[in-house]
């Protein structure tokens, strides 16, 4: 779980909208009510950081995100490593896209 480049990114101070990306294989072409979302645990520690939503400042901390709709903001105080975990219960997904990407975007 601690490759970094594979699963592992410093995020430096600022402000941080974190989300699975959705792609072209997200919806099931034969039976699009039999989508199944990823769900990923992310692992961020090492720095000073505040989530958003409960404006607790941490040193370390897991969240997870439940499909593609939900989002984890973050304040990033010092630098910060993040690592994430993946999971799909949707094997046609898995086969057909491989890997599952996290959208990490700094706010200006």
């Amino acid at each position: 779980i601690q490759s970094v480049g594979q699963n592992m990114t410093v995020l430096q101070p600022g402000s941080y909208m974190i989300t699975i990306e959705p792609d072209e294989s997200s919806q099931p072409v034969d039976n699009p009510g039999d989508a199944r979302e990823p769900l990923s645990i992310v692992r961020l520690f090492g720095g000073r950081i505040m989530n958003r939503k409960t404006h607790v400042e941490t040193t370390t901390t897991w969240v997870t995100l439940n499909g593609y709709d939900d989002v984890l903001l973050v304040e990033v105080i010092e630098p910060t490593t993040l690592s994430a975990m993946f999971f799909c219960t949707n094997q046609a997904q898995v086969e057909s896209r491989g890997q599952t990407t996290l959208l990490i975007l700094q706010e200006d």
